[in-house]
């Protein structure tokens, strides 16, 4: 409760953009397409499938965002229960309460955490999935099979979020004595048998982007590296990532963090637990190394299995480590992220009420000119789907209305249905007449056109690039 009221109150605060929304998108695309496909070609099918089912609950932008907040709070009962789980049940119980509680404490109030949820960075929930993979571990060391299970799918589901979270992999070699001698090895192969069910979409996609014609390694070397600038300091990158995270997310209570890693890597009976979080972490580095591209909300991903260990190791001075947790949260509720621009969910929705009242098919679509972007063409248009509008009036067609968004710039020579600051709605005759009215001015805009992601969603067997261009 106290992990959803933190990230609910940041609401307003959300980004609204292709990333934010492509897995909202691709998830609706499945009430049309029988072949799902992810919102970008790194990312795998955790990303729609884990979005489906807000999708058809949420009645507009701000009911889906309420969700995802509400689900991104699972970080903290997750490192309650794997704190919980991971000290013996002979600890003393004060000693286990308190390792709980901090833990739960930590990851609830964790700024980045935040920041991660309503940032728009694909919304991916890595760092909620590898949180409960923990859980699921720490059970598993109890001699659940069905732990072993749960934890590899939700491992392969994180890496689906976020392909940097394969790097927690470094961090399994950790468990495998731990849970060797808690369970028999028919559980460890069942386990590794659903990772590799779980996995198997991904490796056939992965084999279709290998045959783009350009060499199986330089194919998926083009992927990973889609963002990677030319002549990257790869070292530099790493320490800028763990500057960030560590001292600017995390603030104080970082060298808290560490202390209580080393205590808990110094006892035998909780060291596993603190090489589960180096590992993760020194798996999550070496990807960055090779792929050249990392940054500090990518080691996000790490949060819980970090948080874990932490309390785990301060828990043998159990009034410390419960007033670490008090202290962090204390902190944390003070630590508010801000998004860059408020209102935008708020905004998305009004703009979808008004736009489908023109009558008629609607081309919705974008032109940005100046400034920050304040208004979205995909938003508005999965808005009005949510709240339970027909698909069908959403078309590429050249003779439908264009509802044409503005930010900035100069207003244009229809009657604007809304405006507010920096940005303005307006329904024009089609894409040919805004397309005469964008050649007329003497400088061109930042960007143009928006169509697209949401055409390929409703229209995923018809629509096509070529049709979005006017």
């Amino acid at each position: 409760m106290v992990a959803a009221l933190v990230r609910l109150r940041e609401l307003d605060q959300v980004t609204v953009s292709s990333d934010s929304l492509g897995p909202y998108l691709r998830a609706w695309s499945v009430s049309w397409d029988w072949i799902p496909r992810p919102p970008n070609p790194e990312s795998g099918d955790g990303l729609w499938l884990l979005a489906w089912p807000l999708v058809h609950a949420a009645g507009n932008l701000v009911e889906l965002m309420e969700l995802r907040l509400v689900l991104g709070g699972l970080v903290a009962p997750a490192a309650f229960m794997a704190a919980w789980g991971l000290l013996a049940d002979r600890t003393p119980r004060l000693q286990r309460w308190s390792a709980a509680l901090t833990a739960g404490l930590l990851t609830a109030m964790d700024p980045g955490l935040v920041d991660t949820l309503i940032s728009g960075a694909r919304s991916y929930g890595a760092p909620e999935l590898v949180g409960m993979a923990t859980a699921a571990l720490a059970w598993a060391l109890r001699g659940r099979r069905w732990a072993v299970m749960l934890s590899a799918a939700l491992l392969v589901l994180a890496a689906d979020h976020h392909p940097l979270a394969a790097g927690m992999g470094l961090g399994l070699l950790a468990w495998y004595r731990p849970l060797r001698a808690s369970l028999d090895r028919r559980s460890l192969v069942l386990g590794a048998a659903v990772g590799g069910l779980f996995a198997l979409p991904r490796v056939l996609r992965m084999g279709a982007q290998a045959l783009c014609g350009e060499g199986p390694i330089e194919c998926l070397a083009s992927i990973a590296q889609s963002n990677v600038p030319e002549d990257v300091d790869r070292l530099a990158v790493i320490g800028t990532a763990l500057h960030d995270r560590f001292l600017v997310d995390l603030g104080w209570t970082w060298p808290l963090l560490l202390l209580g890693v080393v205590l808990a890597l110094h006892r035998p009976s909780t060291r596993h637990t603190a090489t589960w979080a180096l590992g993760g972490l020194g798996g999550l580095l070496l990807m960055g190394i090779v792929v050249g591209y990392i940054r500090p909300y990518h080691l996000r991903i790490v949060s819980v299995p970090i948080a874990v260990a932490a309390a785990v190791g301060l828990s043998r001075w159990w009034p410390a480590c419960l007033a670490v947790g008090i202290a962090a949260t204390f902190w944390g509720w003070t630590e508010r992220p801000v998004g860059p621009d408020p209102g935008a969910l708020a905004r998305a929705d009004s703009i979808a009420k008004a736009v489908v009242e023109v009558e008629g098919t609607l081309w919705v679509d974008q032109v940005w000119w100046d400034g920050p972007p304040r208004v979205d063409a995909p938003a508005v248009v999965l808005s009005a789907v949510l709240s339970g509008v027909d698909p069908d009036r959403f078309q590429l067609d050249p003779d439908a209305t264009m509802i044409l968004l503005t930010s900035a710039g100069p207003p244009a020579p229809w009657p604007p249905l809304l405006e507010g600051p920096g940005w303005r709605v307006h329904p024009a005759p089609g894409p040919t007449a805004v397309r005469a009215w964008v050649d007329e001015r003497a400088h061109g805009p930042h960007s143009q056109g928006g169509a697209l992601d949401w055409a390929t969603a409703l229209h995923p067997r018809t629509a096509e690039a070529s049709q979005t261009r006017w």
